[in-house]
């Protein structure tokens, strides 16, 4: 039997547990949007998931930081990471960025304009890593609170899914062996569900979701007679979600 790799970076040096303090002084006082859960546990949440897909320490560092230059104090914030943990957590918290400019400008605008910075050749694969990981948090976040109070009407929440796809998107053609790790099952029905054009209507989130071994018929069920069922893809509702 061949000895794979391990994933993961190793232990982590003190500097991680630096910007886990400069991130929880610097978000000390803010909440996630229509909740009151702390904005750290959404920061500790994208560090996690950077660290499983085999980040590295900086990559972790970046994001816990990714969203306090856009929320926490702009270019000044840039300038005390760059000074405190490198040139590369700086350039990846920069590139997670979307603005530094209070009042943010119109939302649709800037996400636009970030999909399409993520396209550029040669970007540092840690944005990309970081990034995806920022929005598959967001969506499973997005997909709870669709379970409990209902699909949004409007605003940010709405066009998840479409920001979404379009890092993983930047993602599968700078990496396109690296896995990308589905989301539960609600994530899954939400981001299917929901239409991909903000103009279009979008239809009621499913009352209940498929279970696995339905999805699983549904799939024999596409295959022919004597044909063995299509092997399951990333989306596919067949896939077992983690």
């Amino acid at each position: 039997m061949t000895d794979r790799p391990l994933v993961g970076c190793g232990p982590l040096s003190p500097r991680f547990d630096e910007a886990v303090g400069l991130a929880a002084d610097l978000h000390r006082a803010q909440v996630r949007k229509g909740t009151n859960v702390p904005y750290l546990a959404h920061l500790l949440a994208v560090a996690a998931l950077v660290l499983e897909q085999g980040g590295d320490e900086d990559e972790a560092i970046a994001s816990l930081l990714h969203d306090a230059v856009e929320d926490q104090g702009g270019q000044p914030t840039l300038i005390r990471i760059r000074e405190r943990f490198g040139e590369r957590v700086a350039a990846i918290v920069a590139a997670c960025s979307d603005t530094d400019q209070q009042p943010k400008p119109p939302w649709r605008e800037r996400k636009e304009a970030y999909i399409a910075h993520l396209g550029q050749p040669g970007l540092d694969p840690g944005v990309l890593r970081v990034s995806l990981a920022n929005k598959l948090h967001n969506l499973r976040a997005s997909s709870s609170t669709c379970a409990r109070r209902g699909p949004p009407s409007g605003g940010a929440s709405a066009h998840l899914p479409q920001t979404s796809s379009g890092t993983t998107a930047h993602w599968r053609t700078s990496s396109p062996s690296a896995p990308v790790a589905p989301g539960p099952r609600s994530s899954w029905a939400w981001s299917r569900t929901w239409s991909a054009s903000p103009a279009e209507p979008r239809p009621a989130l499913p009352a209940t979701i498929p279970s696995r071994s339905s999805r699983r018929r549904g799939r024999d069920q596409r295959a022919g007679p004597g044909q063995a069922p299509p092997p399951p893809k990333w989306g596919d509702p067949a896939l077992p979600s983690g």
